[in-house]
């Protein structure tokens, strides 16, 4: 079986076959009446050695009833392995404003991690608002969960599992 490597994922050739075959078509017309990509945020815009505001996101984003957008950053951020971060729009969704949600790398010191680092797949968020990811280092890897404040609903703690991949 032939595989194609698409960043650091290896693909089944036959898989992505499939999924352009079976994926929903969009007429001329539609795509004719989508409006022009609009940059919501652009990383690395707080600049620095370590980019403040993360680098590199590289998973899919989550919304929240709100409209805002969560998602992780694999590098940046005040300790270099990574961020969670959260971009809310003003009332017109013109612009957004990033938050960061928590740094990775946080607890342990740079040479353990014991909160993790590199998050590298998306998150997904219960219907309390709980955002749950992995990252890929800080030993074999973590599980973690960020739970919303309640007063500020920004999040507020950062629990971990560790975990090794089988």
């Amino acid at each position: 079986m032939q595989n194609l490597v698409l960043g650091r994922l290896m693909v089944p050739l036959a898989a992505l076959l499939a999924a352009a075959t079976l994926a929903p078509k969009i007429s001329a017309a539609a795509a004719a009446s989508l409006e022009p990509e609009s940059v919501l945020y652009s990383f690395c815009a707080r600049g620095g050695k370590t980019c403040t505001d993360g680098e590199e996101p590289v998973a899919g984003l989550v919304r929240d009833a709100a409209g805002r957008l969560y998602g992780t950053t694999e590098v940046g951020g005040a300790h270099i392995y990574g961020t969670v971060f959260e971009l809310t729009p003003n009332a017109a969704k013109t612009k957004w404003t990033e938050t960061i949600i928590y740094n990775f790398c946080a607890q342990g010191g740079e040479l353990s991690c014991t909160d993790g680092e590199r998050p590298l797949a998306g998150l997904i968020m219960d219907t309390a608002g709980h955002l749950y990811g992995t990252t890929s280092g800080g030993g074999g890897g973590t599980v973690f969960e960020l739970t919303p404040k309640r007063s500020q609903d920004q999040m507020d703690t950062h629990d971990t599992v560790p975990f090794r991949h089988a």
